[in-house]
């Protein structure tokens, strides 16, 4: 206990000599501070103070031609002031020109700007009264025009439904013509050439059974012919119609066609000519043989334009697609070469 006792006691002694020594440093440090900062700050004076006689020598030497130089230094920089205030005096009477011109080139700018909105107005005005009457007048003459048009289109389609009812009255004409040219040669002179035929062949036939019963020879098969052709053509009377019908049809009668009609006479056998020449008579005489074209009438230029029309309308049906035949030969235009105008060429276009 004692020995740590002192052991503190040593260590504590220790410590405190220690720290005196450092308060002494701290001192030494201290005053050698101080003496370098007195010795630095007294140099600064000297410095300070050698400059300030430095410079009051060179004042002295200086100061006699100051007040020459200072005098003329005022004269410039009045001269500079008045200059100065004589621009900034010229600059503000511009400017007040310059606000005064550009204050009556207002005022004209406004007059002209009324003058011309007034004219501009009177104009407008005017040109809408023009366009208001222009419009008026352009609705008269398209009603007009549309009228024209409608009357126009009126006219044409007359024209059109009159050359439609002429056309359709001649094809009218012409089927019913036709129908009752079909119905001729299909009818009456079918029927005629049939019993033009069927005489022919019957009187023929009677003349063989009667030169047969001439000369003794058997006629079984000519009647049966005759009886088979009457047979097929129909030409037995046929019976009698029935009480009931009678009544409605009372022209009807039958008719008995199996012999030759009474005003019936054989007609001349070809070559009938040649008999007065003595020539044979065989039936085998040469005929002139017949055109199988048949010639066509053509109009005659003396003829009436109508018939020439009615004529044309003829050819085809009635379709407005007919077509005319030329009566000329088509000619084209000689070639004309025109000769060149050139003269240093030398091509065969030259005039020899």
């Amino acid at each position: 206990m004692e020995r740590s006792k002192e052991e503190s006691e040593q260590r504590r002694k220790e410590q405190e000599a220690r720290d005196r020594m450092d308060d002494r440093l701290m001192n030494v440090l201290l005053r050698s501070k101080a003496r370098i900062d007195r010795r630095r700050k007294q140099t600064e004076i000297d410095l300070k103070n050698e400059k300030l006689r430095v410079l009051e020598k060179i004042s002295q030497k200086l100061e006699s031609g100051d007040a020459a130089r200072e005098e003329k230094e005022q004269a410039i920089l009045q001269k500079a002031i008045e200059e100065k205030e004589a621009i900034n005096e010229a600059r503000r009477q511009a400017d007040i020109r310059k606000q005064e011109a550009f204050k009556q080139q207002r005022v004209a700018d406004r007059q002209q700007f009324l003058r011309d909105e007034e004219q501009r107005l009177r104009e407008f005005n005017t040109m809408r009264q023009w366009e208001i009457m222009n419009r008026f007048k352009n609705a008269e003459i398209h009603n007009e025009f549309k009228e024209k048009l409608r009357l126009q289109k009126e006219r044409k389609i007359n024209e059109y439904k009159e050359d439609i009812l002429k056309l359709w009255k001649e094809r009218s004409d012409r089927e019913a013509q036709e129908r009752a040219d079909t119905r001729y040669f299909y009818g009456e002179l079918a029927e005629r050439k049939l019993r033009d035929a069927d005489n022919k062949l019957l009187t023929h036939a009677n003349k063989l059974l009667e030169e047969a019963a001439k000369h003794g020879r058997p006629d079984f098969a000519l009647h049966k012919a005759i009886d088979r052709y009457c047979k097929l053509y129909r030409l037995y009377p046929m019976p009698a119609l029935p009480a009931s019908l009678q009544e409605h049809h009372p022209h009807y009668a039958p008719w008995d066609g199996s012999a030759p009609d009474p005003w019936y006479e054989d007609p001349p056998p070809p070559g009938q000519d040649a008999a007065d020449t003595g020539a044979k008579r065989d039936g085998m005489q040469d005929e002139k043989p017949a055109s199988s074209k048949p010639e066509s009438k053509k109009p005659s230029k003396e003829s009436k334009p109508e018939e020439n029309v009615a004529a044309y309308k003829r050819i085809g049906p009635a379709n407005g697609l007919q077509r005319r035949n030329a009566q000329t030969d088509l000619l084209l235009p000689s070639i004309v070469t025109i000769p060149c105008k050139t003269e240093q060429c030398r091509c065969d276009l030259k005039h020899k």
